[in-house]
């Protein structure tokens, strides 16, 4: 008999103890690694929560420096980017339709069936104002001018005639948009 299995034989107990030992060893790094995982989801979950994107509430609007603000009509499917204010008779000060525009681009505007003047304000990706046509006056076919801005825009915003004047806006100024869908 070797010295090992006699120790085993005088002293039972201490064998039981020191494999009790072991398996609490085991689970307790199991339930160290689980509690681990868990505390890191909760906080994974309280991050994406944080910075989700509120849901629009409120009607949609374009607001400039000094609290400026117009209230939206939308526009983002072919008809209304289309038709935009062509079948309006005059457009109130405080209001103004945002054409939304899938990407970026060099966002061409021109004034077939309008029947008043407006300010053309073309936004970047980025919230800023890339260009500024003031008083775009209404055409008729085939005299039409093509408004076109030097640089990309994912929205244009047109507003009543004198509003970027009346507003002191110029190219690069930020603009918010308030409760845009998508």
């Amino acid at each position: 008999m070797d010295v090992e299995h006699l120790r085993q034989k005088l002293h039972p107990d201490e064998n039981q103890e020191q494999g009790l030992k072991e398996k609490v060893n085991k689970h307790s790094t199991a339930i160290r690694v689980v509690v681990g995982t868990i505390i890191v989801m909760i906080i994974l979950t309280a991050v994406s929560f944080i910075q989700a994107p509120k849901k629009a509430e409120g009607a949609p609007q374009a607001c400039f420096k000094h609290d400026v603000c117009v209230n939206l009509t939308i526009a983002t499917t072919q008809d209304e980017l289309e038709i935009g204010l062509g079948n309006y008779s005059s457009l109130p000060p405080d209001t103004g339709m945002l054409f939304v525009f899938e990407k970026p681009g060099v966002q061409r505007m021109w004034m077939k069936d309008m029947k008043f003047p407006i300010d053309i304000i073309w936004i970047s990706g980025k919230s800023r104002i890339t260009h500024i046509e003031k008083s775009a006056d209404p055409c008729i076919p085939p005299q039409c001018l093509v408004y076109e801005p030097a640089g990309l825009a994912k929205y244009v915003l047109e507003v009543r005639s004198g509003f970027a004047r009346d507003d002191n806006l110029f190219d690069n100024d930020v603009v918010e948009l308030r409760n845009i869908p998508g």
